[in-house]
């Protein structure tokens, strides 16, 4: 399957109507069936808002939209945080969306097996030094 931007936003609306419903098996099937390029393409697309009177200007990443609904009902499965973060491992410490997956993630109060999975994959450890842009704090601190 080609990577033509048309695609990539295809199955990133795709995906995130499957987080709005919590359906995980059917975002897993969707995302582990796409080549590593097109997963990569899919993970970094960034939504750009409809309408000329929107002040946001760019969506986040799917890695950050994981991240902000670890709390849903039924749970984000590590699993499918971690193909994001294979696909991707250079969003941990991104700060392009002014805030990284770990801070996100402890703003919501993730789950430990979540932040263990977001530290485990970051092997530099430069997530943990990145101010968040909203409270001025680093994960050590917000933690």
């Amino acid at each position: 399957m080609a990577a033509n931007k048309y695609n990539v936003r295809a199955i990133r609306n795709e995906l995130d109507g499957y987080i709005r419903r919590t359906s995980w098996r059917n975002f897993r099937g969707r995302f582990q069936g796409l080549d590593i390029d097109l997963q990569r393409a899919v993970v970094e697309y960034r939504p750009t808002p409809n309408g000329k009177g929107s002040k946001k200007r760019h969506s986040t990443t799917l890695l950050h939209a994981l991240c902000s609904c670890v709390h849903a009902t039924p749970p984000v499965p590590v699993d499918l945080l971690q193909s994001m973060v294979e696909a991707c491992p250079h969003l941990l410490y991104s700060n392009r969306s002014s805030r990284t997956p770990l801070a996100i993630a402890l703003e919501h109060r993730a789950p430990l097996a979540i932040l263990e999975c977001l530290l485990a994959h970051d092997t530099t450890r430069q997530s943990l030094y990145i101010p968040d842009n909203k409270t001025g704090d680093t994960p050590i601190l917000q933690a």
